[in-house]
Parts: C-alpha cells; structure tokens; sequence
C-alpha cells in the first residue's frame, strides 16, 4: 500500500496515509511502529522508499542530490524503475523534487495539527478543487532523518 502511494507521490500527485479505527486498535502502531528496525510502522518505510526512489532517479540522471524546493523545471516521473525509462529518450533537462509532510489526527470530529502541538484545531477548506487543512503545518523535508 505505501509504495503504490509514494510511486503516486513521485508522478506529481499528493498522497495521503490514513489510519481508521476504535481506540486502542493499533492505529498509532500501524502508522509509525516502534523503534526496532523490523517492527517500524508504515510511514517510516514509505519515506524510506520514497527517498532512495528519488536518490536513484537523481543517480542516473546525474541530478543534483537535493530535495528542495526549486522552480526549475518539474517533470512528473513515471514508474521508469520498473517497467521502463520514460527518459530514456530524452534529455533530462532537471527534475525537481519537493518534499512536505503534515501529520494531523482527527479525534470526535476535530482536526488537530500534531506537529503544532495538540492545541492547534484545523478546518476542512477546499479552493479551486483543491481540499486542504487550512493552517495546517507543511515541514519539508529533505531525508529520512528529518521526518
């Protein structure tokens, strides 16, 4: 589930991991797991995908070896690690790849910002088609070490 996600991520599109269920089911545990290697949750390996995804895509288009945010040239990757190149006959002008993350909860009906703290209350906003959390916190982010 989270690689068809990231894969997602990586064509230009926004992802979304979502945990639902009763209090005391796992949620927590499922989405981030412990900090033993072979038990971590689903977030850590999804970034953890995601970023050597990006670092081979950077390595064979000999790209700069940076995550931020950059208004060069965008282009939407395919899943040329696996199937094919969708480059292979083109030359890679710069593929920019920009990073963000947001980690909110929902609990009785109430959107809370957890990178905030928990006292930040959010609102459901749509603009242009586009839904959001309206002054919900986007940290970027460059590796896995800093989600």
């Amino acid at each position: 589930m989270g690689k068809q996600i990231v894969t997602a991520c990586l064509l230009g599109y926004n992802g979304s991991i979502f945990a639902y269920g009763q209090t005391g089911s796992g949620k927590t545990h499922t989405i981030q797991g412990s900090n033993s290697d072979a038990e971590r949750g689903l977030l850590p390996r999804s970034f953890e995908f995601l970023f050597k995804e990006i670092g081979k895509i950077q390595a064979k288009h000999s790209l700069k070896k940076t995550a931020s945010v950059s208004k060069g040239i965008h282009a939407r990757v395919s899943d040329c690690l696996y199937k094919h190149d969708i480059f292979s006959d083109v030359r890679v002008v710069g593929i920019a790849f920009e990073v963000k993350c947001s980690y909110v909860e929902i609990y009785n009906e109430t959107i809370f910002d957890l990178l905030e703290g928990f006292g930040q209350k959010l609102q459901i906003r749509e603009d242009r088609g586009q839904t959001f959390l309206e002054g919900c916190t986007e940290t970027h982010v460059a590796s896995l070490k800093e989600v």
